[in-house]
C-alpha cells in the first residue's frame, strides 16, 4: 500500500485545527473568550509551530508503524512502537512548553492537560491508515476480479479457437481440392478473423467493427455450402459510438 504521506498531512491538518479549535467551545457557551493568549506573537506563533510539528510528527510514526506492522499480523510490536513514540514525543513536547512559557510548568497538569490531545492524534493516525488500507483491499479485490475474469475468457478463448480452426480448415481444404476460386478469399477471411480474436484483448470494441467481423465471419461459414442461404443483416439506430464486450 502507498503510504501517501501529502494527503495524511492535508488531513492532519484540518484535524489539528477542528480539534484545538473545539477545545475552546466550553468557554464560549459559558461567554468567555479563551483564545486569548498574553504571550509575545512571536512567542504564540513559535510554540503553535513546534504543537503541531511534535503533533504530526507522532502522528506520521504512529502511521508508519501500522504501515509497517499491522499488515505482517505484528501486533505486539506495534503497540511497543507506538507506546515509545507516545512516551517521546510527549516528553519532547513538554520540554519545548517548559521553555517557552513564563510560569513554571508541571509534568502532572502537563500530562493531565495534554494527554487526551495524543491520544486523539495516535487514534487520527490508526483511522486514516484503516480508511487508506480498506481502500487499498477494495482497489486489490476489482484488479483480482478483473484479472479472473480476463484468464476465464483467455481460457474460453483457448478452447473455442481450436474448433472454429478447425471447421475453417476443412473448408478451405475442400475448397482448394476442388479448385474453387473462393480458395484465396477463405484464406484472407479466416486469416483476419484469426487476427481479431488472438490479438485484439479490448474490454470493449467497437459495436461497427464487430459487425464487421460478423459479416465476415458469415462469410466465411457459407463457403461450405454450395448453395448458401442469403442472409441480410439490418442495423438501426446510431451504433457509430457504441461498444461492447466481443463476441469473437
Amino acid at each position: 500500500m502507498k503510504k501517501n504521506l501529502w494527503l495524511l498531512l492535508g488531513a492532519f491538518i484540518v484535524f489539528y485545527i477542528l480539534v484545538h479549535l473545539s477545545g475552546y467551545l466550553p468557554g464560549l457557551f459559558r461567554g468567555k473568550w479563551t483564545l486569548v493568549d498574553e504571550r509575545v506573537l512571536a512567542v504564540q506563533l513559535l510554540s503553535l509551530a513546534i504543537d503541531f510539528i511534535i503533533s504530526f510528527l507522532f502522528v506520521l510514526s504512529t502511521y508508519l508503524a501500522m504501515h509497517k506492522y499491522y499488515p505482517k499480523r505484528k501486533y505486539l510490536y506495534l503497540a511497543i512502537t507506538i507506546g515509545v513514540c507516545f512516551a517521546g514525543y510527549f516528553f519532547i513536547s513538554y520540554i519545548a512548553t517548559k521553555t517557552l512559557a513564563e510560569d513554571p510548568v508541571r509534568l502532572n497538569p502537563f500530562f493531565r492537560n495534554n494527554a487526551l490531545l495524543y491520544v486523539l492524534n495516535g487514534i487520527f493516525a490508526m483511522v486514516f491508515y484503516f480508511i487508506r488500507y480498506t481502500q487499498q483491499k477494495e482497489l486489490e479485490q476489482k484488479e483480482t476480479e478483473l484479472q479472473n475474469r480476463s484468464s476465464e475468457l483467455s481460457f474460453l478463448r483457448s478452447q473455442v479457437n481450436p474448433h472454429f480452426l478447425f471447421n475453417n480448415l476443412n473448408t478451405i481444404y475442400s475448397l482448394a481440392y476442388h479448385k474453387s476460386e473462393q480458395t484465396l478469399p477463405a484464406i484472407a477471411g479466416l486469416s483476419e478473423l484469426l487476427r481479431y480474436m488472438l490479438y485484439d484483448s479490448s474490454e470493449r470494441v467497437a459495436l461497427t467493427q464487430e459487425i464487421s467481423y460478423i459479416e465476415k465471419y458469415i462469410s466465411l461459414q457459407q463457403l461450405r455450402f454450395e448453395n448458401p442461404m442469403s442472409i441480410k443483416i439490418n442495423i438501426t439506430g446510431n451504433v457509430e459510438e457504441m461498444k461492447l464486450p466481443p463476441c469473437f
